[in-house]
């Protein structure tokens, strides 16, 4: 599987789970296996009420 189809997978998963709880929440991948940018925090999401 490629990593856009990786990244795009895990984004929607987030998103969409953050959207059952409201649906003003809006997603932002911060780091995310395979595009890791963070050492510290493999797996980092930021989400923000709109």
């Amino acid at each position: 599987m490629s990593r856009r189809k990786i990244e795009w997978l895990r984004f929607i998963e987030h998103d969409g789970f953050a959207r059952v709880i409201d649906e003003r929440i809006v997603t932002e991948m911060i780091s995310c296996y395979p595009n890791v940018t963070d050492l510290e925090c493999a797996c980092c999401w930021k989400f923000t009420l709109r």
